[in-house]
């Protein structure tokens, strides 16, 4: 059973202190599952309409992360939770413009 994005965001994001800071004209894409991910490597596992948690151990970098991005792109995720914190401090203007698109 599948539920939106925006449902999910709505109803977690003061338990879990979430931030929307980009792609809110995704919101209505519909979650099939939820998947964490450090590496890409693991991307041959995604089937599409993923929702893709990531702490950004791998992908501190600007370039590793918008890479990150482009692979869920192709993959058809239905979105990304960046953990903000020990590993990246914030979502960079690049990564939140690539989001946009």
């Amino acid at each position: 059973m599948a539920i939106s994005l925006k449902q999910v965001y709505l109803e977690t994001k003061q338990k879990y202190q979430l931030e929307l800071v980009a792609g809110e004209a995704g919101l209505e894409r519909m979650i099939n599952w939820v998947y964490r991910m450090e590496s890409l490597e693991d991307i041959e596992f995604l089937k599409g309409g993923e929702l893709i948690i990531t702490t950004g151990f791998i992908f501190q970098q600007d370039e590793a992360l918008l890479q990150l991005l482009k692979a869920l792109k192709e993959k058809r995720c239905c979105g990304l939770i960046l953990n903000i914190g020990k590993y990246i401090e914030s979502a960079s203007l690049p990564v939140r413009q690539y989001c946009e698109l």
